[in-house]
């Protein structure tokens, strides 16, 4: 995740997560790339399911890895999903563009 993606007051939001002197211009993340749930299993919880086993794997091998967020080009038929699940919107210059950049911060269940 980048300050290139983002603009002014949600980098700032995202910046003060971080002491002084540990603020940056960008900050190591997970991304994901596809994420789909079969029509079949569509409504029956199948992608929250998978959504939190993924962030606690994640959680469990966080002191292994380098990493603080995941983050999600979202299409706009899946961001209340997302939402649901506990991303936000890291900027809203992506509004009208056919996907929007999401971000979970894992330091929000660490707490």
């Amino acid at each position: 995740m980048s300050k290139d993606e983002v603009i002014g007051s949600r980098w700032k939001k995202v910046r003060s997560h971080f002491p002084k002197g540990k603020q940056f211009r960008s900050y190591p993340s997970v991304k994901i790339g596809r994420l789909a749930v079969s029509l079949d299993f569509r409504g029956q919880n199948v992608g929250s399911d998978m959504m939190d086993k993924l962030v606690k794997k994640l959680q469990a091998e966080h002191n292994a890895l380098a990493f603080r967020f995941i983050t999600v080009d979202a299409y706009l038929s899946a961001v209340p999903f997302y939402e649901k699940n506990g991303f936000l919107h890291l900027t809203k210059k992506d509004e009208d563009e056919h996907t929007r950049l999401m971000y979970f911060d894992m330091m929000e269940i660490a707490e």
